[in-house]
């Protein structure tokens, strides 16, 4: 097999195997699958295998070192030798439109179907289902591109039917939000068996790590066997002959809150990382919330309310001690199956999160800690160590994974393909690349009881964000001198710049390059 893996680790949270923590780095086999990255195709032959991992909720406080050091070896082990993003965000900080995007490259609203948290939008997979999305994603795309598509785990928000879910060879999709008892339904069994019944013994994570290794071993299998098959042919056939590859899309639960009522941990590991704490930073229940917008001047916690968050960002962090023990599963049988050196993997989040930041508690906000998400990247041809400071965002995926196949861009995206900085970060200009990001929310909030109002638009630079809300507030912080978002300059600004910045923001919502599906405040 042609030495020429590309593994892309969206998140901080890359994959993880000590036993192979040298396979992307050195060597003159490596340096070779490093040139055929960067040639002007930027893919290699045979076309690599892809994994896009895409957690639920994670927040980059739980990839810092010294976590990745200590609870995420796996991870660490694989962050150490490749490209951190330190700038990349999603467009709507929210599950269900999240994921959305990732899958079609484009701006999309809301997280159900409407509603009075909705102000009047639709959304939701039956949306998404009517307006023919289902045929049209990054998943059917692949498989066009004569990928072997596989999915497993949280899929879309709503009435999902497994049996006519489109684009995906190999699926075991979960329902629900519980990690024990999970309802799911899985190709892994003969047809009309593939509804299971929930087992409260068994860990929804530990379930998903068995779907992907034997989605893994069956397609080397077929492989394999197609292999053999063409033994008999003429030397000039089989060196046409391009082993298929898989697209796998894997969304683990991990670490978002379990449904109510159920455990959230593995058995095993429950009582882990006593000692994790939330960093004591500036944001953390911020002191001084005067010059926010009035609905977001919430009260500060109690000692009681701030203990169970940090409790709260232990559990989280387990959670992902779980998903660290699958990636190391799935890197192993790569390697037991020989594809290791030709495979991609991405992984990313839908979305960060707030415990207590800002005041603010989850999802959903034109706040950092809601928006950025971890992006690694891993793999010949990716320097160790390296770091792009690119705005890149989870509209990028399709994009990106289409580039990596060597397959040609489907409809007209609002993402575009990241593969370049992938080749030579330092060769791509950061700001001709994406100069601003749109970051959306249509939903309200609800925070400990109450409701708060949360539509709003913003405009995201390298260095500043400025937001609209629909309620009439504004805000606007310079993340350079104010990286926690503590003071609003809005009031400063003059009359010039404030109107300037306002039109850009609807420039990036009603120009040519106009989302779809996206309407100004």
């Amino acid at each position: 097999m042609n030495k020429s893996l590309v593994l892309v680790y969206c998140l901080v949270l890359a994959a993880g195997i000590s036993s192979s923590s040298n396979v992307w780095a050195g060597g003159d086999d490596a340096d070779s699958a490093s040139a055929s990255l960067l040639e002007n195709s930027g893919v290699s032959k045979p076309r690599p295998n892809i994994i896009l991992i895409n957690l639920d909720d994670a927040d980059i406080e739980l990839f810092s070192e010294d976590i990745l050091t200590r609870y995420l070896p796996t991870c660490g082990s694989l962050a150490k030798q490749g490209m951190s993003f330190t700038n990349c965000h999603v467009s709507t900080p929210l599950c269900g439109p999240s994921r959305a995007c990732l899958l079609r490259g484009q701006y999309i609203k809301t997280n159900t179907a409407a509603g009075p948290m909705n102000n009047g939008f639709s959304g939701g997979y039956q949306l998404f289902l009517s307006k023919g999305y289902e045929s049209e994603h990054i998943g059917a795309w692949m498989n066009d591109a004569g990928y072997r598509t596989m999915m497993i785990g949280k899929y879309q928000h709503g009435r999902v039917i497994p049996e006519r879910v489109k684009g995906w060879d190999d699926m075991h999709i979960c329902f629900g939000g519980a990690y024990y008892g999970t309802v799911r339904y899985s190709t892994q069994y003969p047809v009309g068996e593939r509804r299971v019944k929930p087992d409260k013994e068994l860990y929804r994570t530990s379930l998903e790590a068995e779907a992907a290794v034997w989605m893994i071993e069956q397609h080397a299998k077929r492989i394999q066997e197609k292999a053999e098959s063409n033994q008999d042919q003429t030397d000039e056939n089989q060196s046409e002959a391009e082993p298929q590859p898989f697209f796998l899309y894997h969304c683990p639960l991990a670490p978002h809150k379990p449904s109510v009522g159920s455990a959230m941990l593995e058995k095993e590991i429950a009582e882990l990382a006593k000692d994790i704490r939330l960093p004591d930073t500036p944001d953390l229940d911020e002191a001084d919330v005067s010059d926010k917008p009035k609905h977001l001047r919430l009260a500060r916690f109690t000692k009681e309310a701030v203990e169970k968050m940090h409790e709260e960002h232990r559990q989280r962090l387990v959670t992902l001690i779980s998903v660290d023990n699958l990636l190391k599963k799935v890197i192993q049988s790569l390697e037991e199956n020989s594809m290791l050196e030709n495979t991609f993997i991405m992984l990313t989040s839908d979305h960060g999160y707030q415990l207590g930041h800002n005041r603010m508690i989850a999802k959903k906000m034109p706040f950092h800690r809601s928006t950025v998400v971890p992006l690694f990247v891993v793999g010949p041809g990716v320097k160790a160590g390296s770091s792009a400071n690119h705005i890149v965002s989870n509209i990028d995926f399709a994009p990106t994974v289409l580039d990596i196949a060597n397959a040609k861009n489907p409809i007209d995206f609002d993402g575009k393909s990241f593969l370049p900085i992938l080749r030579d970060a330092d060769a791509v200009d950061e700001r001709s690349f994406r100069p601003a990001l749109l970051i959306e929310n249509w939903e309200e909030k609800s925070q400990i009881g109450f409701s708060t109002p949360a539509t709003y638009s913003s405009q995201r630079t390298d260095s500043t964000i400025y937001t609209e809300w629909a309620n009439g507030e504004r805000e606007f912080y310079d993340l350079v001198s104010d990286p926690y978002q503590l003071t609003n300059q809005y009031s400063q600004l003059s009359a010039r710049v404030r109107s300037a910045l306002s039109k850009e923001l609807h420039d990036l919502k009603n120009g040519v390059e106009r989302p779809i599906s996206t309407i100004a405040t």
